[in-house]
């Protein structure tokens, strides 16, 4: 366990006993104790990733110091793997309904020949090595070129959740960076995530191609994504210097990171309650029909800007945001519109490769988007009810805590998963695609804000791939590489777009409403909770005098504690 993760695990836990020996406090013992049990309990995951054969399991048994994991498995029977550490040695394979299938440990290849079956699996092993880099979950991710189904499985599985990329690049069978490689790489830049580049099997070549080699991927992610970090070089017996990368990751950070704004929202909501409280044990009783005449007059003001907001919604956030989403898709199909071009006229997998540029950029843009319009439609909201007197309800502050929570780093996309996890539950999907935040916390931040979970991705792909038949079937008389590029720019790409943008236009239709009417749903449900505190400091009143200067006094100290707890968190 961290040292982040231990204190902040000490500070949830002072702040429950705070709220469990303050009245007022009670209503935040549970979101406390989920948001305790959350950071006790949360993973990071790390995928190794890489094209076929490029020596991802061959690394990782180094590293484990035993032959744990095949390395002759085929593209159709690749699967991503989890590592975790547990002296009960098993298999769970878990479907994409989410259910699980329990294997001995030494049915692995069994299990690996049914990979179709299977969503993911977490091996779980009693080594010494996995134990020493807990909160790390290693991940043996499915090479770029593994089928679609598998590719995109662990894309929505890992893309979102992973914490930090270790990207491989075989030396024998890669020797350059490609645009499919940067195009796998940049669905991870896009989406805020750093990655380690190897070259692997560098015991198999001369050092002056390793050289070339290292030198040439150096210059191109420096272009690409001014990546600065040195290249490792990899042989078959690695396993130190995965040891040392993954010691290297910044962990304290990441936890912060995730943990850092929601610690401070419900410290805050604590110290607002109090205030609330101790403000409503001084007032008369004018005073107090004054401050709740107030509140309501800010929910009449929240529901006039939600009726603005709706009305508005397509000039205002969808049109752009549709727009500005199917530009950058243009854009990176048609940077890739040689390869796509040069994959026609060889006989290429042109799905596969449409389906990774498309993957690449669409979901971090959907969420980068969605995440734009929740902080905008809070603000709108914290605006309407600049005006009135809230020095007793702090819900300015509170607002401004939400919308960090919106842009943190454990608000991350939802929306790539695929047609294929549709079938799972809400709570479910939530887990599955929440990522870093994961389990309870996610659960409890996306109820907060209503962030809808949606295939759209997937549903986008397949409206995609239903068409490229017919499109590419119309140029396969073109033998010139040119022609051919020019066919790709001028009438797949458009088809493309076409097929992407009424997908689109639904899907952002109904999630800005539904992102409307729940973050108004918040405020509001905020503002009652602060009229209750005032009626209930109001019957405290009728306490005799010194009773209640005893719980100001009581309220006061309690509030130092938390004010405390904010500053050193």
């Amino acid at each position: 366990m961290t040292n982040k993760q231990k204190s902040y695990i000490e500070c949830g836990n002072k702040a429950i006993n705070i709220a469990q020996n303050t009245d007022c406090l009670n209503d935040k013992i549970q979101e406390l104790s989920l948001l305790t049990k959350s950071i006790e309990n949360q993973e990071l995951l790390v995928p190794v990733i890489g094209g076929f054969s490029s020596g991802k399991s061959s690394l990782i048994n180094s590293f484990l110091g035993s032959e744990v994991l095949g390395i002759g498995i085929t593209p159709q029977t690749a699967i991503a793997t989890e590592l975790r550490y547990s002296q009960d040695e098993k298999i769970e394979a878990i479907k994409d309904d989410d259910s699980i299938e329990i294997f001995d440990i030494k049915d692995l290849k069994k299990v690996e020949e049914k990979a179709q079956t299977y969503n993911h699996i977490k091996l779980y092993l009693n080594n010494q090595k996995l134990k020493e880099i807990d909160p790390i979950v290693l991940v043996d991710m499915p090479g770029f070129n593994a089928p679609i189904d598998t590719h995109n499985k662990a894309i929505s599985r890992y893309m979102p959740s992973g914490v930090y990329f270790i990207a491989l690049l075989s030396g024998v069978d890669e020797k350059t960076i490609t645009k499919t490689y940067i195009t796998e790489l940049n669905g991870i830049h896009t989406r805020g995530k750093e990655f380690q580049l190897c070259i692997s099997k560098t015991n198999l070549l001369p050092q002056r191609d390793i050289e070339q080699i290292k030198s040439y991927a150096k210059d191109t992610l420096e272009m690409e994504f001014g990546y600065s970090k040195d290249i490792e070089l990899l042989d078959d017996n690695s396993g130190a210097k995965l040891e040392k990368i993954l010691k290297d990751i910044d962990i304290e950070s990441l936890f912060e990171s995730i943990y850092k704004p929601h610690i401070s929202m419900n410290l805050k909501e604590m110290e607002s309650t109090i205030n609330t409280t101790i403000s409503a044990l001084r007032y008369d009783k004018q005073d107090a029909i004054n401050a709740i005449d107030e509140l309501k007059n800010g929910i009449s003001q929240i529901e006039i800007e939600k009726k603005k907001a709706i009305d508005n919604a397509n000039s205002k956030y969808n049109d752009t945001n549709i727009e500005g989403i199917i530009g950058v898709v243009s854009s990176a199909l048609s940077n890739n519109a040689t390869t796509l071009a040069q994959s026609a006229l060889n006989g290429g997998d042109i799905q596969s490769a449409i389906n990774n540029i498309i993957n690449s950029v669409l979901p971090s843009e959907i969420q980068k988007r969605l995440s734009g319009i929740q902080q905008n439609v809070i603000d709108n909201f914290k605006l309407s009810i600049g005006n009135i007197d809230m020095k007793a309800s702090d819900i300015q502050t509170w607002a401004d805590g939400l919308k960090e929570i919106v842009s943190g780093a454990c608000f991350v996309a939802n929306t790539l998963l695929n047609s294929d996890i549709n079938k799972k539950s809400s709570s479910a999907l939530v887990s599955s695609a929440i990522g870093i935040g994961g389990g309870a916390l996610a659960t409890q931040a996306l109820a907060k804000i209503g962030f809808t979970i949606n295939p759209i991705v997937g549903t986008i792909l397949s409206a995609v791939f239903a068409i490229l038949p017919g499109i590419f079937g119309k140029i396969a008389d073109s033998k010139r590489l040119e022609a051919v590029k020019e066919q790709v720019r001028n009438e797949v790409i458009p088809s493309i777009l076409s097929q992407i943008r009424p997908k689109l236009n639904e899907y952002f239709a109904k999630t800005t409403n539904e992102i409307i009417n729940a973050i108004s749903q918040e405020f509001t449900q905020k503002m009652s909770e602060k009229e209750d505190e005032i009626k209930n400091a109001q019957k405290e009143k009728e306490l005799a005098i010194s009773e209640v200067e005893d719980k100001i006094s009581y309220l006061e100290d309690r509030r130092v504690e938390i004010q405390a707890l904010i500053k050193n968190i």
